[in-house]
């Protein structure tokens, strides 16, 4: 389809899609051969695997995130205690 063709050289070779950015790694010789193979049998590119595999690292040493707090706190040594609920449940709804 020369239309086709013609549309995609219109694109400059610098632009990346949107949302993504260029780089450059090195890998060593079997670095490489094992994602050349890798990409064949997953049907992925090369560099939908890197940018999995820059997930997994980040996800790895991402900070926990911290269970956000009580809404205010009691300073009460027995109702701050959950294992102290039923001594300061004791006597509750009895009249």
């Amino acid at each position: 389809m020369p239309g086709l063709r013609g549309r995609w050289r219109q694109r400059p070779l610098h632009m990346a899609p949107y949302g993504v950015k260029r780089t450059t790694i090195y890998l060593t010789d079997a670095q490489k051969q094992a994602l050349e193979a890798l990409s064949a049998r997953a049907a992925r590119t090369e560099s939908d695997l890197i940018r999995e595999g820059v997930d997994q690292i980040l996800d790895a040493h991402r900070a926990p995130r911290l269970k956000p707090g009580a809404l205010f706190a009691l300073s009460d040594p027995i109702l701050d205690d959950p294992a102290r609920a039923e001594q300061a449940l004791e006597g509750f709804g009895q009249d």
